[in-house]
């Protein structure tokens, strides 16, 4: 996006680790960790140490009742199970939705009627989350969203292989296939 600040940067350790991180201003857009070696004249890096990030999900119970309508209940909490107030808890299309209060809780009711509904939660801190609900069913819900809008891409169980064109204190200078990458000591 213009008008970001990008930043491409390895950060490799004295113990043979490395991170690997690609983004802007909104945070990594890919990343990766693991262990690296310098055989011959070749850097190898091996992603096996890189941590996945948990995606948002919910967790729901229900059951039945004589009325004509349901009830939804959602509680929203962090990964970190924080409760999350001021969540907007809706459904797009009836334009019909309400914010978490202070304990997290939002209540929607709905007419009771064949077919389902998709119901969206969304955060500005922690972005959104949506799932399908049976509109024939009453239901309790824990939404755990995930903590940051930016979902990065991971490189996991990847090994790569550079050939080393310099190699000093201040900096590496590598080539893969037609690409040179060059990286200097900050």
């Amino acid at each position: 996006m213009p008008y970001q600040e990008h930043y491409n940067y390895f950060e490799f350790s004295d113990n043979g680790t490395f991170e690997y991180h690609v983004g802007a201003d909104l945070g990594d857009d890919e990343f990766g960790k693991g262990h690296y070696q310098i055989k011959n004249d070749s850097l190898i890096l091996n992603y096996d140490l890189t941590e996945l990030k948990t995606k948002s999900f919910h967790k729901f119970k229900t059951y039945v009742n004589d009325s004509d309508s349901i009830k939804l209940y959602v509680r929203v909490f962090s990964h970190s199970e924080k409760v999350r107030s001021n969540v907007s808890v809706f459904n797009l299309k009836n334009r019909y939705g309400e914010a978490t209060e202070k304990n997290g809780l939002a209540r929607l009711a709905f007419k009771k009627q064949a077919g389902n509904k998709t119901i969206e939660v969304s955060d500005l801190c922690c972005g959104s989350h949506s799932f399908e609900i049976d509109t024939k069913l009453n239901y309790e819900i824990e939404v755990y969203l995930a903590e940051g809008l930016n979902k990065p891409k991971a490189i996991k169980d990847q090994i790569e292989k550079y050939e080393i064109l310099k190699l000093n204190k201040n900096e590496l200078k590598l080539k893969k296939g037609e690409q040179i990458v060059l990286f200097k000591k900050r």
